[in-house]
């Protein structure tokens, strides 16, 4: 029963976040981190090198065209940033615990910091690529 229920909250989160905003974590992920996972660590899922530079995401979906923007704000001190999906993630135990986006290194950093590891935020997709207010 616990299984079928983490299952649906998963299928709800990764609806949701193609037209609706949701609140959870974020994560930040590293090369090391996609290693210990299984993968390269050196080439995203949109088929783009990995920067940890980069002011990228990534969602628990393959969305039909890579680099949508969403708009990520920490519930805890109101930062703000844009960043554009390009990679696959949170994995299914992260997304069980509640996690609903993996930043960069450098994403997470301007929302907090990145010694806490997780961050409440509001996850909001952009349409036709607006900026900040």
């Amino acid at each position: 029963m616990k299984w079928f229920l983490t299952i649906l909250m998963i299928m709800a989160t990764t609806t949701s976040l193609l037209s609706n905003p949701v609140t959870g974590y974020a994560n930040y992920y590293t090369r090391e981190s996609c290693q210990r996972e299984g993968t390269s660590g050196t080439v995203t899922s949109s088929k783009a090198p990995y920067n940890e530079q980069a002011m990228t995401c990534a969602l628990p979906f393959r969305p039909t065209k890579w680099g949508r923007k969403y708009r990520v704000t920490n519930l805890d001190n109101g930062k703000q940033i844009v960043v554009a999906h390009a990679d696959l993630g949170p994995g299914k135990r992260s997304r069980a615990r509640g996690t609903v986006i993996d930043l960069t290194p450098s994403a997470f950093a301007k929302l907090g910091k990145l010694a806490q590891g997780k961050i409440r935020v509001k996850v909001e997709p952009l349409t036709n690529n607006r900026r900040i207010k």
